[in-house]
């Protein structure tokens, strides 16, 4: 029945790791898969190593330097987020916290109504993004020059088949593996933080009943700090890398965009745009999460407890004090709210007018 349960309502998310090769939400035993899943991640860190050195070999040339950077980061974003497989454990723990929660009974507005919505459109934004690579290389293709899908470093020729084509199969695959890896684990992190968020709400409404059921309510309350709890010790590490390197990759594009040509700055304002998306992600519903937390102490405060016995009262005097705001935090140091997110815009808007100024 647990697994049945899961398999509903977290089965895409499941089938999307496992065509990353790391099944972080099952368990595969397949040699066939093993065979996949070895050469998916052959193929992907092949491709992040010869990335990596590609700016480093290329120092003296500025603009081939920013060029490969501006991707590498992105890049080291997707590798970071397999930290989550530390977490492993932890995460299933999360997914069986579910069990005992229900949203399916509210109104499909708000919170409630995000998460059949994520379920239904993670599969066609991969779907979208992987076309809209696969059309971008085409118009590359079409020259008369023979780009590889990134630049990348080589102790040999790669553009000589059959090498070329080899490389460009082996970059394309690592391609589809940084897409999957990235959609899936955004995806999952948005429809837990609104699973939390709904069950914030349904304890809110609850408490506002005329019939508020003291006990049932704190069993309830309980249930929904140990998710967070968990949901804290899941992203804890998780979120930070994507943190600290969406605000570098951001100031990396800004330069960019300032040394490199029409292309190269169009190419630089993309990354700009899906990097920010990523980001609003990240702290909207995180932002969320805290407001609802927020607003239950409220609902808490409102109930019907005038005329209450002494007992009761005590008991609501606790429950005040256990019902304290939640804000979800990347690695201890950055609160995943709005007010982040304005103040990682600033800080790149600021770096932008800087180099603006200095290259005057």
């Amino acid at each position: 029945m647990k697994m049945a349960t899961r398999q509903t309502r977290f089965g895409v998310f499941r089938q999307l790791f496992l065509l990353t090769g790391d099944p972080i939400l099952s368990h595969v035993s397949s040699r066939l898969y093993t065979l996949y899943s070895c050469s998916a991640i052959l193929c992907v860190v092949v491709t992040s190593l010869t990335m990596t050195l590609d700016p480093l070999v290329n120092l003296n040339d500025i603009r081939r330097c920013t060029e490969s950077a501006r991707v590498v980061l992105p890049m080291f974003i997707c590798l970071w987020i397999h930290v989550t497989r530390l977490k492993k454990q932890q995460l299933l723990r999360l997914l069986d916290l579910t069990e005992a929660f229900s949203w399916e009974d509210l109104p499909m507005r708000g919170m409630a109504a995000y998460i059949p919505m994520i379920r239904k459109y993670s599969w066609p934004g991969v779907l979208g993004i992987m076309c809209s690579h696969a059309l971008h290389q085409v118009v590359r293709l079409s020259g008369h020059e023979r780009p590889l899908v990134y630049n990348a470093w080589f102790p040999f020729d790669a553009t000589r088949s059959p090498v070329f084509e080899l490389v460009y199969l082996v970059q394309t695959v690592a391609t589809i593996w940084y897409t999957i890896t990235l959609t899936a684990f955004i995806a999952l992190y948005a429809t837990l933080v609104a699973i939390a968020c709904t069950q914030v709400q349904k304890l809110a409404a609850a408490a506002l009943e005329q019939e508020f059921e003291l006990d049932k309510w704190v069993r309830a309350h309980q249930r929904v700090k140990e998710f967070l709890r968990t949901l804290q010790d899941v992203y804890n590490l998780v979120l930070l890398g994507p943190f600290l390197l969406i605000s570098v990759g951001m100031c990396v594009n800004t330069f960019s965009i300032l040394v490199g040509d029409a292309m190269d700055a169009l190419q630089a304002a993309t990354l700009i745009v899906a990097l920010v998306c990523q980001l609003y992600v990240y702290c909207w519903f995180g932002n969320e999460l805290t407001e609802e937390t927020a607003q239950l102490r409220d609902a808490v405060w409102s109930s019907n407890w005038v005329g209450t016995d002494v007992q009761k009262q005590k008991c609501l005097v606790l429950v005040l004090a256990a019902a304290e705001e939640f804000t979800l935090v990347a690695g201890g140091v950055y609160p995943v709210s709005r007010h982040t997110l304005m103040q990682i815009l600033n800080q790149t808007y600021s770096f932008f007018m800087f180099l603006l100024n200095f290259m005057d």
